[in-house]
């Protein structure tokens, strides 16, 4: 029997061990290594289940909306509820954009925010939000990493500023 070749390598030169899982892959039509090459070399390897940037782009949620409508699950939640530090107890009404993917292991909320304000003026938050704890090589981060890199793009966002930790 022919020896077995080493499993394929992360951008941090990190063997991949475990898989982004089947329901991932099949939906993004790619294998682990060619999903671990969206992984920045720079990335920690600790799993996270959120991830979030901010970015300058179209002019209103709803244009956001219909730019995914085709391949997501999209709704728009006109009265989300979401608790700044120095905001009410009650929250404040904040409205989002959901994506759930096809496979539904992460949702991706858009929503009007220019750095700590929630406002709809052109500048928006993107937070990702996974639904298992990845792998090992940091499949999550990969994910977001390729959702930034070929999502945003599309619908004309610039200046986009990453605020994971």
């Amino acid at each position: 029997m022919p020896p077995r070749s080493p499993p394929p390598l992360s951008p941090q030169g990190l063997p991949l061990r475990g898989s982004a899982g089947p329901r991932v892959l099949n939906d993004i039509g790619l294998t682990d290594a060619e999903l671990a090459a969206f992984l920045p070399p720079e990335a920690p390897t600790l799993l996270r289940s959120v991830l979030w940037c901010q970015f300058s782009g179209p002019a209103r949620l709803e244009d956001i909306a219909a730019a995914f409508a085709d391949r997501y699950t999209t709704r728009l939640v006109p009265d989300a509820r979401r608790f700044p530090p120095d905001g009410p107890e009650e929250g404040v009404p904040v409205r989002e954009v959901e994506l759930m993917t096809r496979g539904r292991y992460a949702r991706y909320t858009f929503l009007g925010m220019r750095g700590d304000h929630y406002i709809e003026d052109g500048h928006f938050q993107l937070e990702a939000t996974f639904f298992g704890a990845g792998t090992g090589w940091g499949s999550n981060r990969a994910l977001y990493s390729r959702f930034k890199a070929l999502e945003l793009p599309r619908i004309g966002a610039v200046d986009i500023v990453e605020l994971t930790a």
